[in-house]
């Protein structure tokens, strides 16, 4: 269409409806254009219907999964509460028998002990009477044999304490020199007529006294020496001691057979022996190793072997034992025991144990020695008249000693203030505790040393005279 051909009427109208087309058709494009995406969005009945289902069924799945999770909650906590009591029923039942097992300690350790004092003390007393030397070799193997006895005895008791946490390692100042030349005067005589020969070496700087626990020094050592003796039958067993610093070095060495390599690992495990055959060559049930390693350990020491078959072993301790003062009263332990004006009340159930002191007595020549059987005899006694000390038995039936030495010293307008010493067969740090608790002022443990018992009482009758 032409321009001149707009002039003519049909042709315009016609020309203007085209135009009005075109128009409206632009207009339909544009006008769509923005609704399409919702209109493409928009879901028909049955897919919301679809929908909708799914998510029902999620929301039932999620519910049930929500069910299952409560329950397994509830369960864990079922289990968990279950679990805590078990361990609170646990730990009952073990506090329970480790209550148990420390009353069945101190029990045997009384009903041990108290025979053996007797069977010690009238050994002792055996020995020092005139005798034949057949006789004095039967009195010095049965004394020996009490010894051993009472060793397995002290390791039973301090390898259960060590396990139960309750042993103590007790630091005072003692005289290392007097303590090895004990331990040397211990041994030396039985090897007199054998082919195996003790030799002690001591550095010339080791300090005359330290600060350590004298008891428990002497258990590790005699325990390692003893063992050098027992498997070695010549030769030499060494003990050396060297300070180096604040340490000092103890040095067991012996010639016998050495240990298999073998055992070495399992040496410290308790009741491990070497030869656990019933026809083994030595004796013992192996606890004595077990209890040197603890031992030492408690101490804050180290303990080293060195061993192979045939070439012997050697065993080496360091400890720290710091150089120290002698104590006040160490000159007067060392001297004369002069008890002569001594009044000693010794409060015992037992006859044989009555029997060991009072003997133990004479032999110190003891100014008096009055004797009580139980402890209200003692208290009808101290009642009437005064008395310097007490030796006190703590197991008695009635009135114990614990009791006896409380009443004492809940009225010493009546019973005066005595010296207690507490005889006691109980080897446990507790019993020593309970003993001054109640007002005792020592502790002496069966079976009853004569050396001890003169150095307990010689060092009480001097601060008696001072």
């Amino acid at each position: 269409m032409d321009v001149v051909t707009l002039h003519y009427p049909a042709y315009r109208l016609l020309g203007l409806m085209k135009l009005g087309t075109a128009l409206v058709s632009w207009v339909t494009v544009f006008a769509i254009i923005p609704i399409t995406p919702r209109a493409l969005a928009m879901r028909f009945p049955e897919e919301l219907e679809k929908e909708v289902e799914e998510r029902k069924r999620a929301e039932e799945a999620l519910r049930e999964l929500n069910t299952e999770l409560e329950e397994r909650v509830r369960e864990r906590t079922r289990l968990a509460t279950e679990r805590a009591e078990e361990l609170a029923r646990a730990k009952e039942e073990a506090e329970r028998a480790n209550s148990v097992k420390s009353e069945f300690l101190a029990v045997m350790s009384h009903e041990l002990r108290t025979p053996l004092n007797g069977v010690r003390g009238m050994l002792e007393f055996l020995h020092e009477t005139k005798m034949s030397k057949e006789q004095s070799e039967y009195a010095e193997t049965a004394l020996s044999c009490s010894n051993t006895l009472l060793h397995l005895i002290d390791d039973l008791l301090d390898l259960s304490k060590i396990e139960a946490g309750k042993l103590e390692i007790r630091r005072k100042p003692f005289s290392l020199k007097t303590m090895l030349a004990d331990i040397d005067n211990v041994y030396r005589p039985t090897l007199e007529h054998t082919d195996l020969a003790l030799k002690t070496e001591l550095d010339e700087s080791l300090p005359d006294w330290v600060s350590g626990d004298e008891s428990r020094i002497v258990q590790v050592v005699t325990n390692l020496v003893g063992n050098a003796v027992k498997y070695s039958k010549q030769g030499v067993v060494t003990l050396s001691v060297e300070r180096a610093g604040e340490l000092i070095r103890i040095v067991v060495k012996d010639e016998g057979p050495g240990i298999p390599e073998e055992f070495q690992a399992s040496l410290f495990e308790p009741f491990t022996q070497l030869d656990s055959s019933t026809a083994r060559s030595y004796g013992g049930v192996g606890l004595g190793l077990a209890v040197v390693h603890r031992l030492v350990r408690l101490m804050g020491g180290t303990l080293d072997f060195e061993s192979a078959e045939g070439r012997g072993t050697q065993f080496e301790i360091t400890l720290s034992l710091p150089a120290c003062q002698a104590p006040i009263d160490a000159e007067s332990s060392d001297g004369e025991c002069d008890l002569s004006a001594l009044s000693i009340l010794v409060v015992e159930d037992n006859p044989i144990n009555r029997r060991v002191v009072t003997t133990q007595l004479e032999k110190l020549q003891a100014g008096e020695v009055v004797v009580a059987e139980d402890g209200r005899k003692a208290l009808e006694f101290l009642s009437k008249r005064a008395v310097d000390l007490i030796l006190l038995d703590c197991q008695m039936p009635g009135l114990d000693g614990f009791e006896v030495a409380r009443l004492i010293r809940s009225d010493a307008e009546r019973f005066g203030r005595p010296i207690i010493i507490a005889l006691t067969a109980h080897a446990l740090s507790e019993e020593r505790q309970r003993c001054l608790d109640v007002g005792m002022d020592d502790f002496l443990s069966k079976p009853l040393a004569f050396k001890n018992l003169r150095a307990t009482l010689r060092v009480w009758s001097e601060r008696l005279r001072a």
